[in-house]
């Protein structure tokens, strides 16, 4: 008994502190945020930025959505904030585009970089 008391008492012992320890770190998967949302007369344009992460591994994304249906409109780094003038969808940012959609139901496109 003395063994194996011994062997059950280190096992409970460290799964204990295994589940101690897991339950003290946060988990470092990229949390999603809508930083920016405008609504438009057959829709809805969304910012949404992953919080948590360096800018180099998850860039920002614009949406257009629409009747539980989404169209990726932009993707980027550093995107900061969009806005609407007439029929044009202005996007604000400072670093690298990797996607870029010109036009969608009627609304044009366009980037703008600032300082």
């Amino acid at each position: 008994m003395g063994i194996m008391g011994s062997f059950i008492n280190k096992t409970i012992v460290f799964f204990v502190c295994l589940f101690l320890l897991s339950g003290c770190f946060p988990s470092f998967r990229p949390q999603k945020k809508v930083r920016c949302r405008i609504n438009v007369k057959n829709g809805t344009f969304v910012l949404v930025d992953y919080v948590g992460t360096l800018d180099r591994d998850f860039p920002s994304e614009v949406y257009f959505v629409r009747d539980k249906d989404s169209v990726l409109v932009h993707k980027g780094y550093r995107t900061k904030n969009m806005s609407v003038k007439d029929n044009t969808l202005i996007i604000y940012l400072k670093g690298e585009v990797l996607y870029h959609r010109c036009k969608i139901n009627d609304y044009s496109i366009m980037t703008s970089l600032y300082n």
